[in-house]
Order: structure tokens, then C-alpha cells, then sequence
């Protein structure tokens, strides 16, 4: 007499593709879900690779004009200005101050 295998029961035809439909289906599934990680990798990899590059041509703008403000006569002139005056500024606030702790 044969004996009986004990485990999981001989499967029909229907069971089988049934089974093998819902393989299918979860691999095409998964397949999916990688395509769109992968997408979405690729999309933020170009959107920093554009910001870093804007990045980089607004500082080398920011150089530039620098570079031709300091060679520049006028902006020189002005900037002397400025310094000035925020030093006279910085003369009185102390004078202010020593006066008041003068009183």
C-alpha cells in the first residue's frame, strides 16, 4: 500500500494557474513599485543637480560683480562714504553715552 505524503495536498489544474496568476501578478506588482522609485530617484537627482548648478552660477555672478565693484572708482568713493559715515555714527552714539554717564 502506498503511503500518504503528509503535507500540503496535491494542488488541481485551477489551483495551480490561480496560483501562478497571483505570482504573476504580485512580481508585475513589485516591478512597478521599482520603476517608480526609480523614477522618482532619477526626478530628485535632476532637480538637485539643477539647483546646485544655479547655486553655482549665482555665486559666480556674485564674484564677478564684486570683482568689477572693487576695480571700479566710483563704488570705491562710495563704500570710503559709507565708512565714514558709520564711523562718525559710532562718534556720536559714544559722545551720547558719555554724556549720560556724565549726568
Amino acid at each position: 500500500m502506498a503511503e500518504k505524503k503528509k503535507g500540503a495536498p496535491e494542488l488541481t489544474e485551477a489551483q495551480r494557474e490561480k496560483a501562478r496568476a497571483q505570482m504573476l501578478k504580485q512580481k508585475e506588482k513589485a516591478a512597478k513599485k521599482v520603476k517608480r522609485q526609480e523614477a522618482k530617484a532619477t526626478k530628485d537627482a535632476e532637480r538637485y543637480e539643477k539647483r546646485v548648478a544655479a547655486e553655482r552660477k549665482r555665486a559666480a555672478e556674485a564674484r564677478a560683480q564684486q570683482a568689477a565693484q572693487a576695480n571700479d572708482p566710483a563704488y570705491q568713493a562710495k563704500r570710503a562714504a559709507e565708512l565714514e559715515k558709520q564711523k562718525e555714527q559710532g562718534r556720536r552714539e559714544m559722545e551720547k553715552a558719555r554724556k549720560r554717564s556724565a549726568k
